[in-house]
């Protein structure tokens, strides 16, 4: 590798990390592809041999899918799970109070903090609902180990079981949304305030009736509705043929089919290129 080679690198490189630090998904994404492509033309120059680059490239795509067909192959779903009552995760979640504040600002009042059980990683809620506006909202933050991140959402329903949902869930999700979960997502708002104000043009371009949403500030009916939303996704997947139950082992267990690591491959594939 000469200097001018050597100097592509590097400007690819730069480009790449200016690219990593903008507030865009979209843009991160194009430096995840420039650095992609830096690795493949770095090799070149190195080696002069094509196949090399070629190898490291598919190397790059192919190592982690690998990873998370092993994953979710191993991975156990309980069928059975309830919200029970949490502490915050104030040590792992800091910016937790600075969030809640905006959805007070919003007019929600905090009502519940839970958690689910049995996981197979931790998932707390802060869930909040508005004494005006017929809508719940909603803080996640899902940790394993030193790992974690957040997201935030905005829920209604309509008394035939419907519910509209919005929400910044920022990872590929690896389940079917049922017919009766209508779900907005959006990757790129800078507050809870956009957020919510996305929820009501969502709900006023499917013309809900925001007056015949169903509202309630009873924190065991907020955890129930929560509750058969989690349960009515999880039957609808068995149904679907992505999950199964482990029958062998324990039957409240479920797992990921192949036809089901498909589809979460192809929900990954598409999310990195939208």
């Amino acid at each position: 590798m000469d200097l001018h080679e050597f100097l592509i690198c590097l400007a690819i490189l730069f480009a790449g990390m200016g690219l990593f630090k903008q507030p865009s998904v979209k843009a991160r994404k194009f430096s995840l592809i420039l650095f992609w492509l830096g690795s493949g033309i770095g090799i070149y120059f190195l080696t002069g041999k094509i196949g090399w680059s070629i190898f490291v490239l598919l190397g790059w795509i192919l190592i982690p899918f690998a990873e998370i067909l092993i994953l979710l192959r191993k991975l156990r779903v309980p069928h059975d799970r309830q919200l029970r009552d949490a502490h915050p995760p104030t040590e792992e979640f800091p910016s937790l109070r600075e969030i809640t504040r905006e959805y007070e600002e919003l007019g929600f009042q905090k009502v519940d903090d839970c958690d689910l059980t049995p996981h197979f990683h931790e998932t707390y809620y802060r869930l909040f609902h508005h004494p005006q506006f017929h809508a719940y909202g909603a803080i996640g933050f899902i940790s394993q180990g030193e790992m974690g991140f957040s997201f935030h959402c905005f829920f209604s329903e309509e008394p035939s079981g419907k519910i509209w949902l919005t929400w910044d869930y920022p990872l590929t999700y690896g389940l079917k949304i049922p017919p009766l979960i209508a779900i907005y997502r959006t990757s790129e708002i800078e507050s809870i305030e956009e957020l919510w104000q996305d929820h009501q043009s969502f709900l006023k371009i499917n013309e809900v009736d925001e007056s015949s949403l169903l509202k309630t500030s009873s924190v065991s009916e907020i955890r129930e509705r929560l509750s058969r939303l989690f349960k009515v996704q999880l039957d609808f997947n068995v149904q679907e043929g992505i999950l199964f139950p482990e029958i062998s082992q324990d039957p409240h267990q479920l797992r990921y089919s192949w036809r089901g690591i498909w589809f979460v491959t192809r929900q990954m594939i598409r999310d990195l290129v939208r």
